[in-house]
């Protein structure tokens, strides 16, 4: 019976997520954690030196043949645009989870950049920074009548 080549497309891809070699980054290359999505191809991104810059997905990421979705909390390589741009990068790679873990673990990725990857709301993607404030309610004995 006919199988669909959707079904046995999914098959392929996963497959080779497995055995994917693991990239490290080169010398004008640098880890980031995705902060916000922008849309239209556009993040912004936390580098390793602290600084919030604007991410560009690059056109062999976002085209249907090797789509790459790129979430919050998601480590990548980004790349500078030299002297002319300083707050502006370009995505070359994006790790999934188990890779990012591995990174991490290997201690590649500096210190802060890994406080932030891994404070990561049980993988519902939600960064929690220092700026945040939290709130404890104590319970108040409420009689009713």
């Amino acid at each position: 019976m006919y199988q669909s080549l959707i079904q046995t497309g999914k098959k392929r891809t996963k497959q080779k997520e497995r055995h994917r070699a693991l990239i490290l980054a080169d010398d004008e290359q640098e880890y980031a954690v995705v902060r916000e999505l922008m849309g239209n191809g556009r993040v912004k991104v936390t580098c390793q030196d602290g600084q919030d810059r604007q991410g560009r997905i690059r056109g062999a990421m976002r085209h249907a043949k090797s789509k790459v979705l790129i979430d919050k909390g998601d480590l990548l390589i980004v790349s500078g645009r030299g002297d002319y741009d300083l707050d502006k990068v370009d995505i070359i790679h994006k790790y999934n989870h188990e890779e990012a873990r591995h990174i991490v673990s290997l201690g590649v990725v500096t210190e802060s950049l890994s406080k932030i990857w891994g404070q990561l709301d049980g993988g519902h993607n939600n960064i929690v920074t220092e700026n945040d404030e939290y709130f404890e309610f104590a319970e108040k004995d409420i009689n009713m009548l």
